[in-house]
């Protein structure tokens, strides 16, 4: 179908889930032993209603891959799939503030919290997540702006460091990269600081596996940018020389499955 915009792949790699923006359509494929894309175990597409058309932005596995996490941006919504050898059944739908346009998600290494990063409104949903039957529920949203910034501005991407102590999240227009501090008994977060992403529209960014550097990737000044990461405050600093790429919009390492 028109622009299928994410895809995951699960830890055996004999699923592929990819989410399909313009048609609202989440399909599975099976993969043989090489790699190879088969045929489709399933396809669901999101219903149009009268207001909202629906956009998949994102497709999430649940930490233990029994679910899939199915964030819709024009459906404002969370949607929680069963897997069942490919099969798809929908368990669980979460509503989001309309019109706030939620884009990302990514899940705490210890598999109790859930962050989602909305595009439109510019927020960070925290969320307790219940493995059981894969609800969510939203215990607090922040927002990823100053409060002195009255421009306009967008939600990019989402990551979170791997020892679950930071999460990050760019502003598209701010043109920053915001830091959050996780509160590990609750999940909740409290803002660290705003950094300058050195260029314009950071459409996406990631955290290197040792978790000591994250790169960004401003799509409209064709450059790739480094941080390195505080380990103790979540504060990023500016290392090394900008790197010329054309109009970067994905970055992800070899050791991470799945893309965005």
């Amino acid at each position: 179908g028109a622009n299928p915009c994410h895809v995951s792949v699960n830890s055996s790699n004999t699923l592929l889930f990819s989410g399909n923006y313009h048609k609202g359509i989440v399909d599975a494929y099976l993969l043989n032993d090489e790699g190879d894309i088969g045929s489709i175990a399933s396809s669901i597409k999101h219903t149009e209603s009268e207001v909202d058309v629906p956009h998949v932005h994102c497709v999430v596995l649940s930490p233990d891959e029994k679910y899939l996490c199915v964030v819709d941006l024009g459906l404002d919504a969370l949607i929680t799939y069963e897997i069942n050898d490919g099969a798809l059944q929908q368990k669980q739908l979460l509503s989001i503030k309309y019109g706030s346009g939620p884009r990302h998600l990514v899940f705490h290494p210890n598999g109790k919290f859930a962050y989602l990063l909305t595009e439109l409104s510019s927020e960070v949903l925290t969320m307790v997540y219940d493995k059981k039957d894969g609800h969510f529920q939203v215990v607090q949203s922040i927002f990823t702006l100053p409060e002195t910034y009255h421009g306009e501005s967008s939600g990019g991407a989402i990551r979170i460091s791997p020892d679950g102590k930071f999460i990050y999240a760019s502003n598209r227009g701010h043109d920053s990269i915001v830091a959050f501090q996780i509160n590990n008994a609750t999940g909740k977060l409290s803002t660290i600081s705003h950094t300058k992403t050195g260029g314009e529209h950071p459409r996406d960014f990631e955290i290197d596996p040792t978790g000591q550097f994250l790169i960004v990737a401003n799509r409209h000044t064709n450059n790739l940018v480094l941080f390195e990461i505080d380990k103790h405050t979540g504060d990023l600093i500016k290392t090394g020389e900008d790197i010329s790429a054309p109009e970067p919009v994905c970055i992800v390492f070899p050791s991470l499955t799945g893309s965005r």
